[in-house]
């Protein structure tokens, strides 16, 4: 099933199949948190050591307001590319929000 939405993916994207793997995950607007938590890690399966997938979890868990989970993705994409902007920003906000929610929970 995997392979065949992969497949269609990258025939609708024109994009060779290895990289549909990463756009599959989130599309525009998408509210099924956990079914593009699902996608990206069967990506990580495909392959073990990319920073975007790592990043791109990391994102999510920040959309669902799982803060600790996010924060724990975006370390391992920036141990895996260093200079990945977007994991840098979404880090420090991720342990923003995290601390602001560990506040409110102390109150």
């Amino acid at each position: 099933m995997f392979k065949q939405l992969l497949s269609a993916q990258a025939k609708r994207l024109n994009l060779p199949e290895k990289k549909s793997v990463f756009s599959i995950g989130i599309p525009p607007f998408y509210t099924k948190y956990e079914d593009a938590l699902e996608y990206h890690r069967q990506a990580l399966v495909l392959i073990p050591q990319n920073a975007s997938t790592y990043s791109a979890i990391g994102y999510i868990h920040s959309l669902m307001g799982n803060f600790e989970s996010a924060i724990d993705y975006f370390h391992t994409a920036l141990g895996l590319r260093r200079d990945d902007t977007f994991s840098v920003t979404m880090l420090g906000h991720c342990i923003e929000m995290n601390r602001d929610q560990g506040q409110v929970k102390m109150l």
